[in-house]
């Protein structure tokens, strides 16, 4: 059996080779680099602006009401179910987080590296929104659309390996953009990526128990299809979690 994953976890410790792997201590005295939040963006695609959503559905029933629902398409996507779901799981909140006017947003980010985008792959033409596949602009509470496609039973063969995938009427891929993290965190940042994958899913799944959207992790993707359906290259951009999106 392959140790490749105990070779790993020890080498993203926080000690390598005897020395301690660990930030400057002092805020004042960090690179630039470190400070300075990236942002995907797409220049001349037409943008959706998603509405301001505001529920008001009561915390602790929603973590009650928690539940993967394995694809039980009906009526589609629309586009405030998005709206929420999105800025509610990695969405920007209205709370400045200092003096700059830098927000806060819904998931925590190891050194606010912030290194998870998200794409939203809309699989059935019955959502209100074209299918196709959209980045989400975080800044602007938008979707940028890169492609506007129909999807047959075929195509989400090839993307998805489990066949209920097809009865599904969305997909969230997050994808991580590992030197964000990694020019400050080293070997390390690739763990702080996956628990701020792990926080945004429990977002989307909170946020879509509010908008009565059913929500699963996928954890049988093929990897390199979804890289070219994104348009990404698999290495400076790699696809970290799926979660499909029923209605």
């Amino acid at each position: 059996m392959s140790l490749f994953f105990y070779h790993y976890h020890h080498r993203s410790a926080d000690h390598i080779a005897g020395r301690t792997i660990h930030p400057l201590p002092s805020h004042e005295f960090w690179p630039k680099e470190w400070k300075t939040i990236s942002y995907k963006s797409y220049q001349g695609v037409p943008v959706v602006l998603l509405p301001q959503a505001f529920p008001s559905t009561n915390f602790f029933d929603l973590v009650s009401e928690r539940k993967s629902v394995r694809g039980a398409h009906k009526a589609g996507i629309s586009i405030l179910d998005l709206s929420v779901i999105l800025k509610y799981s990695c969405g920007l909140q209205d709370v400045a987080r200092n003096a700059d006017g830098v927000k806060f947003r819904a998931q925590p980010s190891g050194g606010a590296r912030f290194p998870l985008e998200v794409y939203v792959v809309l699989l059935k033409k019955e959502n209100e929104i074209a299918s196709g596949v959209y980045h989400y602009g975080v800044k602007n509470h938008s979707l940028n659309t890169l492609r506007v496609c129909n999807f047959s039973s075929e195509d989400i063969a090839s993307l998805f390996t489990y066949q209920w995938a097809n009865n599904c009427s969305a997909a969230l891929i997050i994808t991580g953009i590992f030197h964000r993290s990694a020019m400050k965190y080293g070997e390390r940042a690739y763990r702080y990526a996956m628990l701020e994958a792990g926080h945004i899913g429990q977002g989307v799944y909170l946020a879509g128990a509010a908008r009565d959207v059913g929500v699963t992790g996928m954890g049988g993707t093929r990897d390199e299809a979804l890289h070219k359906l994104l348009d990404i290259d698999g290495g400076q951009e790699s696809l970290v979690y799926a979660l499909m999106l029923s209605k």
